[in-house]
């Protein structure tokens, strides 16, 4: 009986598109509201179930683009039957990232991921969607540069001896890109100081209306404003041409999320 009554005052699930982003969303359960996608394929954890349709909820906690969809940010070219690249290091955000991007662009869209590595391989342990691929590169052994991360040079020939050279893995873009997101935080090797040539050299492999989705984070809370500054004039310098910023306080402390075109 008490079970029979916990399910009768059981706030009902209703699910909604989201307003801006097509392939997101909305979960509503009383005054709780939640994030999700519909997977192409089955989903592990995290999963609702409406109306015969199963959903997978998104932590905005685990993703920087999950916070970024919540604040409002909907115009990153990552949308259903787009072909998206993923630039990530194996840390706690890659996973959820993955799955919330594989889940909007949905089973006619594609996700390449190339993830920066150690031996441990944690992302690559996961299953993910049929329309996803994983191809790891190993983490720079080359310690961080002293020079400021915000290189203006845009030409791929100049591009350091990268783990994220793209003529290594360029076999994987069976077609012109919509979308570059670059994520690469906890790195202490030549990735993350060089961030704008690496995705300068993906210029090649994207569409003329492509955009570039990239995740900064500033050395400390206090300076970030001046940190975000300084990395958007270094992308006009390198010919990007920025869009929107986007903080991601509180989900991610002293991270903001800069989509630009080229």
């Amino acid at each position: 009986m008490k079970r029979s009554l916990l399910t009768q005052h059981r706030a009902p699930l209703k699910v909604k598109e989201h307003g801006s982003v097509a392939g997101l969303y909305e979960i509503n359960k009383g005054e709780e509201k939640s994030l999700a996608v519909i997977l192409p394929s089955a989903a592990t954890s995290d999963v609702v179930e409406v109306d015969g349709q199963k959903y997978r909820k998104l932590d905005p906690n685990k993703s920087q683009i999950v916070s970024a969809y919540g604040y409002g940010v909907h115009d990153t070219r990552i949308l259903p039957g787009a072909h998206v690249c993923l630039i990530l290091e194996d840390d706690k955000y890659a996973s959820e990232t993955i799955i919330t991007i594989s889940g909007v662009v949905g089973s006619t869209g594609r996700v390449i991921c190339i993830i920066a590595c150690d031996c441990n391989n944690k992302t690559t342990n996961f299953s993910f969607p049929e329309n996803v691929e994983v191809h790891t590169v190993p983490i720079s052994s080359i310690p961080p540069s002293s020079s400021s991360s915000s290189s203006s040079s845009s030409s791929s020939s100049s591009l350091p001896s990268s783990s994220f050279d793209p003529s290594s893995y360029s076999s994987y873009f069976t077609q012109p890109l919509d979308c570059i997101y670059f994520s690469l935080l906890g790195s202490g090797g030549e990735e993350k100081n060089n961030d704008i040539k690496i995705m300068a050299a993906h210029v090649p492999f994207m569409k003329k209306t492509g955009l570039f989705v990239l995740i900064m984070q500033a050395p400390e809370e206090s300076s970030k404003n001046t940190f975000f500054s300084e990395k958007v004039d270094a992308m006009r310098n390198a010919c990007f041409m920025p869009l929107e910023q986007l903080t991601l306080d509180p989900f991610q402390p002293s991270q903001a999320m800069l989509i630009s075109s080229y």
